[in-house]
């Protein structure tokens, strides 16, 4: 039996002289190794992983169906040393590099149920946890906490916060508005400009920098931070814009 190794070439799957078929894990794969016997010639497909317990899982595989030479595999793993020689002893007393499952239950909320309690918080923003909590036992059958359902929701990004305060308008409030634009609806606004004015500092503090989590950064910043106001103004007829930027904006210079 002949063995020629290829790296990242595409797919084929093939079968081993036990008649089993060879797959790799259920990703991106590629041709390891070709194998040529006098009966038949097929290729081993394995995924490349590159993270530690998928490394586990290649050297398994490349163990099971390829070969149980160390040297071979140790050429085709990322691990330390003692890593490999602690696997292969696994792996020649017949044992298994797959991970164990882990002892705490599995969890109630997956998939469609976190974005169904993410739906009943955002169509009920009013609802506390425990509304929310209730409704979704009501709609899924299934018993949760509702500290469950507070993880949930933070893990999607739905968080309670305090509404900002808008002033709302009035019924008079809304007659003068429609009064306002039956008055103006027919008006020729060629000749009317509207204004408007914005001040710039030049040493602004709004920028965030990367730092340690235990160093604050310093930043060199004057005492009086200067500033330069832009005015504009628009119309049918065209934009002007100017920059008043010497001394203080008093209201005669205004």
């Amino acid at each position: 039996m002949h063995v020629t190794c290829y790296h990242h070439i595409f797919v084929k799957n093939g079968r081993n002289k036990k008649g089993k078929t060879i797959r790799g894990p259920s990703h991106c794969v590629i041709i390891l190794a070709r194998i040529r016997h006098p009966k038949v010639t097929f290729d081993i497909i394995v995924l490349h992983y590159t993270m530690s317990q998928s490394q586990r899982d290649l050297l398994e595989f490349l163990f099971i169906n390829v070969s149980t030479d160390r040297s071979f595999l140790a050429q085709r793993v990322s691990m330390s040393t003692r890593t490999f020689r602690r696997s292969i002893k696994i792996l020649e007393g017949g044992g298994s590099l797959k991970r164990k499952s882990g002892s705490g239950r599995p969890p109630k909320i997956i998939g469609d149920s976190k974005k169904r309690i993410t739906q009943i918080a955002l169509k009920n923003p009013t609802f506390s946890t425990q509304n929310i909590r209730d409704r979704y036992c009501e709609l899924s059958g299934i018993s949760v906490s509702k500290a469950t359902v507070f993880r949930s929701l933070k893990a999607s990004g739905v968080e309670k916060k305090f509404a900002k305060v808008i002033p709302k308008i009035t019924p008079r409030q809304e007659q003068d508005r429609l009064a306002f634009c039956e008055t103006w609806k027919s008006y020729d606004f060629q000749d009317v400009w509207l204004s408007d004015e914005s001040i710039f500092q030049l040493y602004r503090n709004k920028i965030k920098i990367w730092t340690s989590k235990r160093k604050r950064p310093q930043k060199g910043f004057p005492k009086f931070s200067p500033k330069i106001m832009v005015w504009g103004a628009l119309s049918f007829r065209g934009f002007y814009l100017t920059i008043i930027a010497n001394g203080t904006i008093n209201s005669a210079k205004y």
